[in-house]
């Protein structure tokens, strides 16, 4: 048994004693099992903020069901009343959303 440090885009995870039969697959698989879907899908927005920042306009989460994997997402400032921002939703955050947490089987615009 030995103590292990896993370290993914800034957050350290701490498995302590994993048995070193252990494959890589089972480490990400526990990091994904801490981390719940409504921070997973805030991490994959962080991407695209900027971006909509840019443009006077930001989208948050106003709903997320872990269990139907159904989330609801808010275009706000800007983006709000901009008629591309239909765009933007489906090409930007649909995207980034169903392959950063791939668990999500729906996601509406409100």
């Amino acid at each position: 048994m030995r103590l292990l440090f896993y370290y993914c885009l800034g957050p350290i995870l701490r498995v302590s004693m994993l048995p070193s039969a252990r494959r890589y697959s089972d480490i990400i698989g526990l990091m994904n099992e801490t981390m719940n879907m409504r921070s997973r899908i805030e991490r994959a927005l962080d991407k695209v903020r900027p971006a909509l920042k840019a443009d006077g306009g930001d989208a948050r989460v106003v709903e997320c069901d872990e269990t139907s994997g159904r989330v609801s997402i808010e275009m706000l400032g800007a983006c709000g009343g901009c008629p591309l921002s239909q765009l933007d939703f489906v090409y930007a955050i649909e995207t980034l959303i169903r392959r950063e947490v791939p668990e999500v089987r729906d996601i509406v615009a409100v």
